[in-house]
């Protein structure tokens, strides 16, 4: 269970840098969740951590992590992560990995019903307004009623994490894509 030493998740929940990143990690430990979805991966520095840290409480096979990234299709200013050397990079023994290609909307549209349940969902800085303008109708569908959202976002003293809840998400949802949505669920 705890291939993760103590002092590596101290060091992860109290020292890594980006410093925003320590409060993720120490909610994962506190909470424990199981299911996990980021939309926009980035280079995966951050997920290779969140799996470091699940270890610390998750049993082999039970950590299920989902990732939501353009991968090829990112544009040409940005870092590349083609999705064959995501995988790759993440697979790892007692962990279950699935990547979804494509923008938060049409990711979400494809696979939000596969991942009900998900106990935590992490929005990366990178992903605009809108972007999630049309996708947050589809969040709903994914999570429980002890489901966290955290949206990271720029501030003046670098990135920071705002938690939503099931209401918050509601309040992003458009009355237009409220009756979409309930309707789809039906």
């Amino acid at each position: 269970m705890s291939s993760t030493s103590y002092l590596k998740y101290c060091r992860l929940a109290w020292f890594s840098k980006p410093a925003c990143e320590r409060k993720l990690y120490r909610y994962m430990v506190r909470r424990k969740p199981t299911r996990v979805l980021e939309i926009g991966i980035g280079l995966a520095a951050r997920t290779l951590r969140m799996i470091d840290v699940s270890r610390r409480y998750c049993e082999d096979g039970q950590f299920h992590y989902s990732g939501i990234d353009l991968f090829e299709s990112r544009p040409v200013t940005a870092d590349m992560l083609p999705l064959k050397e995501a995988y790759a990079m993440l697979r790892q023994p007692g962990i279950k990995v699935r990547l979804i290609p494509g923008d938060a909307l049409a990711a979400m549209t494809r696979t939000a019903n596969s991942l009900a349940n998900t106990d935590l969902i992490i929005v990366d800085a990178e992903i605009r307004d809108s972007d999630l303008r049309d996708a947050w109708q589809y969040f709903p569908r994914m999570m429980h009623d002890k489901t966290l959202v955290l949206r990271q976002r720029e501030g003046r003293g670098g990135r920071f994490f705002e938690s939503l809840g099931r209401a918050d998400i509601e309040r992003q949802i458009t009355p237009e894509k409220k009756n979409t949505a309930t309707v789809r669920a039906a």
